[in-house]
This record gives structure tokens, C-alpha cells and sequence, in this order.
């Protein structure tokens, strides 16, 4: 192999094109994985659930009795488990897609569920806490939406993805190939790029923990945002 390389080496062009290619396997190897790997879960869900575990991070962060708001809610996944924690009456969500509403439904009764924009729906109620999990990448208005938040809650669960997550990514970016784990991500952050943005939406971090490459942040208001 090292010949090869060292052969491929005298035309730069050549060598930097199959990289290319290879970064582009990358990506479909990826996908792939991660759609047909839930057909061989029990859960049908994505591995990453059982694997990471990250339903624990947001669960042991709320009390029994406490409302909570999964705010792209998906399946219901994870509101199935903070609903097991705070009540299924004090269990809320709310998706954009209809068939993910219906099967949360099915997975939390009694659970309150709406089909909507997370970022314009209007709540009537206050609560404990809201989570966005993996939702803040996907949007374009992220300062505005966090600012809107104050409203809603004093105390924000998040997880997003991080874009220094392995050094692969960066370097697509580089060689022109698509680096997000999500063609509809608006962001992947930097720790330096999410602080500014929840600063600039009035909320400071009040924790925070990286694992498998996510940020995971307890927000809280700002002195700024509370004046």
C-alpha cells in the first residue's frame, strides 16, 4: 500500500480527488449505517439511544412532578423516559411531523401532545424545564428563538452537535465535501460559537459536559436577560 501512496503522491490532483471519493464513502457509509442499524434494534430506534444513553443526562436533571417541554419532540423517545420521571400528565411535546406525533402518542399516553412549530407555537403554560435535544442545529433564527424561550422557562436542557467532533469533519469542509451529520443543519458549533449564541439570547451556562462529540448544557437566565 505504501507504494501506492508513494506513487499517487507525484500527482497531487490524482491523490486529492480520491480522497475526495473516499470522504464521499464516508458520508454514504454513515447514512447507511445509521438507517438499517435500527432494523436490528429491538426498540426499532437508532442505536445511539442504547449506546449513548443520553436519555439519562436529561432525565436526571428533573424532579418528579415537574413540567417538562420536549420542544421536537420526534418519536417520543425520550419524552417516554422524562415522562416515566415527572408524570405523563406533566410530560409535553411537539413535533413538526404528524406520523412522529402519532407514534409518540402511542408511546407516551396521557402525555400532552401537539403537531407544530416548536418555534412559533404560543404556550400558555410555564415549565420546570424545556429540552432541545438536537433541535437547535436544524434552525436559521437561533438567537431570536432562545431569546423567546425566557418566556416559556428558567432552565433550558440542550444537546447539539459539535463540530470539532473528530478531525474528519473539518477536513471535509476543507476538501469540499458535505461535513454535517445532517444536510438540514443550519450550525454545528464550536464550544466558543454556542456560548455566543446563548449569550446573545440572554441565557448563561450554568453546566456543561461533552460526550460522543454532543455538547450537553444546562442553561439558565442571564443577569442581563433578568434586568
Amino acid at each position: 500500500m505504501k507504494w501506492v501512496l508513494d506513487l499517487l503522491a507525484r500527482y497531487p490532483w490524482c491523490l486529492r480527488e480520491l480522497i475526495r471519493l473516499a470522504l464521499g464513502v464516508h458520508n454514504f457509509c454513515y447514512w447507511f449505517v445509521s438507517r438499517a442499524s435500527q432494523r436490528l434494534e429491538s426498540s426499532q430506534l437508532h442505536p445511539k439511544h442504547r449506546i449513548m444513553r443520553y436519555h439519562e443526562w436529561f432525565v436526571s436533571r428533573l424532579e418528579p412532578g415537574q413540567r417538562v417541554l420536549d420542544l421536537g419532540c420526534g418519536n417520543g423517545a425520550l419524552l417516554e423516559d422524562m415522562a416515566r420521571k415527572v408524570g405523563a400528565q406533566n410530560a409535553f411535546g411537539i413535533d413538526l411531523d404528524p406520523r412522529n406525533v402519532d407514534i409518540a402518542r402511542r408511546r407516551v399516553p396521557g402525555a400532552h401532545l401537539t403537531t407544530g412549530d416548536g418555534t412559533s407555537h404560543k404556550w400558555n403554560e410555564k415549565f420546570h424545564a424545556v429540552v432541545l435535544s438536537n433541535v437547535l442545529e436544524h434552525l436559521e433564527e437561533r438567537v431570536c428563538f432562545l431569546s423567546g424561550l425566557h418566556s416559556m422557562s428558567d432552565r433550558i436542557l440542550v444537546r447539539v452537535p459539535l463540530l470539532d467532533r473528530d478531525w474528519i469533519v473539518p477536513y471535509k469542509r476543507e476538501m469540499g465535501i458535505e461535513h454535517r451529520l445532517d444536510a438540514t443543519h443550519q450550525i454545528e458549533y464550536t464550544a466558543e460559537g454556542f456560548e455566543k449564541e446563548v449569550r446573545d439570547g440572554g441565557w448563561s451556562i450554568q453546566e456543561d459536559a461533552v460526550r460522543f462529540g454532543e455538547l450537553f448544557v444546562v442553561l439558565a437566565p442571564s443577569r442581563r436577560a433578568g434586568e
